[in-house]
């Protein structure tokens, strides 16, 4: 992974430090265009014996980091258990934790991302996109959570239009207006309200 490619998503100082962590083990590290179902991801170990990170290039440099952070902490995991644990188990959050505590100054980040980030490294969720703290943080202007809406509001997501009908424990009851079949929706989705 080239230094100057890397410098371009994180944030400003940052990248010797992550450069530093992928050169430990052998890791393919790979920019991809963009996922709906995922920020980046690990792939463990295949047949010619290589890991992979693969993390979206539309990040802002602070998720960017977040998600760069969160797959080695996979990488450093599976080399030490081998699959042994759980994905996002304690171990995984231990070597999380373990990994960012070194960016928590102001050298590497702003005071306002130290502190969002303090927050979020209390308890971290096996996917930022769970996190309030990080979304709320990384939320777009006139985008809001289904579960910000009130019931029977109608809402876009993926290009659909739904009307939420029922909350449930952590999803809620939608209706697709188009072809009216229901769906279960993540309380945390971002939409936007029609």
């Amino acid at each position: 992974m080239s230094k100057i490619l890397l410098k371009r998503y994180l944030p400003k100082n940052t990248n010797s430090y992550v450069l530093e962590l992928l050169v430990r083990y052998p890791v393919k590290f790979k920019i991809v265009n963009p996922r709906k179902s995922k920020l980046g991801d690990f792939r463990a170990s295949n047949r010619s014996g290589n890991c992979q990170i693969t993390i979206n290039n539309d990040l802002e440099p602070l998720n960017f980091l977040i998600t760069t952070i969160h797959e080695i902490a996979h990488l450093y995991n599976w080399v030490e258990y081998k699959g042994k644990i759980s994905p996002h188990g304690q171990e995984w959050k231990n070597e999380y934790i373990k990994l960012f505590k070194p960016l928590l100054t102001t050298e590497y980040l702003l005071i306002e991302e130290i502190s969002i980030l303090k927050a979020h490294l209390n308890n971290p969720k096996a996917s930022s996109c769970s996190d309030v703290t990080l979304t709320d943080y990384f939320r777009k202007d006139g985008v809001k959570r289904v579960e910000e809406l009130s019931i029977g509001t109608s809402f876009i997501l993926n290009g659909k239009t739904y009307t939420s009908e029922k909350k449930l424990r952590k999803r809620f009851l939608c209706i697709e207006q188009k072809s009216s079949r229901k769906y279960y929706v993540s309380g945390m989705a971002e939409v936007e309200e029609v």
